[in-house]
């Protein structure tokens, strides 16, 4: 590795966010949305409520809520103080330094050095557009963001032709980049699953899966009457076989066309639990097409008000949670209530409580 002679600063610019990060956040939005949507779906985002969630009896609650809300400040203070940060590249290494005399922001911030003798390796993530810097066991590693820099005084943080980043250019001219052999564990890193003919099918395949997994269970209108292992069992076998045969279709494209192990056991793994829920949302229209006829049964809230015990002993228990426990106490135990029931293939029944859900429903917002 060359020594660097000149001294090349580097000024912070506006966050860009890249691809994968703008699927994360979008990631996060949708999750955020849903969860919302179940809340007020499930009448748990009343005043009340809330009072009760964040009660003086509950301490750790508010505790955890302060713990949270620290944490965003201090992310947000120091991605504030990174603002005004400068990154220097000389003769003796590349070192972060803040610019600020802001007491603040020099508090949040935290100052790197990294000398050229103590490297043990450099590794460019092109996909990311990520810099690692690695010291050796007992220091942290450093990861840049170069498109979060540009060359002092100048608006890009590309080089003059534009074909790659000024600080990766740098780095490159002096010798820096080439000083350390290829990192092969990063292989799965960067491997680009869009690219591959088998990796795209499956994430295509995956991604089908996935809609029709929330799109049907949110148009069903039975479920199983239990979750249980024995319920659980065929669909779990489902994806077990699922699995194995998305394993042996990723190796035989390998001979053609390198797919890195790694990625290999991850895909499987991935399409075996995306089918194994697959098949459980889908048990059930199977279960309707196939399976038995939908009877209505006679059940009858038990002592504790937490579940329906029908009256022929060979159909399942409705167990209920804690929740809808006010709503059965108000009904008698000697009441009659009708449930519709099914029972499918290897004798494993599922049931339709829209009707008892309902009234459950109606009963906790009028009480």
């Amino acid at each position: 590795m060359q020594e660097v002679q000149t001294t090349t600063i580097f000024t912070r610019k506006k966050r860009q966010l890249i691809p994968i990060e703008k699927l994360a956040f979008f990631a996060f939005f949708i999750s955020i949305s849903c969860s919302l949507y179940w809340l007020f779906y499930l009448n748990l985002l009343d005043v009340e409520k809330l009072k009760m969630l964040f009660s003086q009896r509950h301490a750790e609650r508010w505790l955890l809520f302060c713990l949270w809300g620290l944490f965003l400040i201090a992310y947000c203070l120091m991605r504030w103080s990174y603002r005004t940060a400068r990154l220097i590249v000389d003769g003796h290494g590349i070192r972060l330094e803040q610019t600020s005399e802001f007491l603040l922001a020099r508090l949040c911030f935290y100052q790197r050095n990294v000398c050229w003798s103590d490297l043990e390796n450099v590794t460019y993530l092109e996909r990311f557009d990520i810099l690692q810097l690695r010291m050796g066991q007992k220091k942290l590693p450093w990861a840049i963001r170069v498109k979060d820099w540009q060359r002092q005084n100048f608006d890009t943080t590309l080089t003059v032709d534009g074909k790659e980043h000024a600080l990766i250019h740098l780095l490159r001219e002096r010798g820096v980049m080439d000083s350390f052999p290829p990192d092969k564990n990063l292989d799965a890193v960067m491997f680009d699953l869009a690219k591959h003919p088998a990796t795209r099918a499956l994430l295509v395949l995956m991604m089908a899966l996935l809609a029709y997994i929330f799109i049907d269970a949110k148009l069903q209108t039975e479920s199983w009457a239990f979750f249980s292992a024995r319920y659980c069992l065929p669909h779990a076998l489902t994806g077990v076989a699922a699995g194995v045969v998305v394993a042996l279709w990723l190796f035989s494209s390998s001979r053609r066309l390198l797919i890195p192990s790694r990625v290999i056991v991850v895909m499987t793994l991935l399409s075996s639990m995306m089918f194994s829920v697959a098949s459980y949302v889908g048990g059930i229209r199977i279960n309707q097409m196939f399976g038995g006829v939908m009877l209505e049964a006679q059940y009858h809230r038990n002592m504790f008000c937490d579940a329906l015990v029908p009256e022929e002993k060979n159909l399942p228990v409705i167990e209920y949670t804690n929740r809808a426990r006010p709503y059965w106490c108000s009904r008698g135990e000697d009441d009659l209530i009708l449930v519709r029931v099914r029972q499918g293939f290897f004798g494993l029944y599922q049931v339709d409580l829209r009707e008892h859900s309902e009234a459950i429903r109606n009963f906790r917002q009028q009480h």
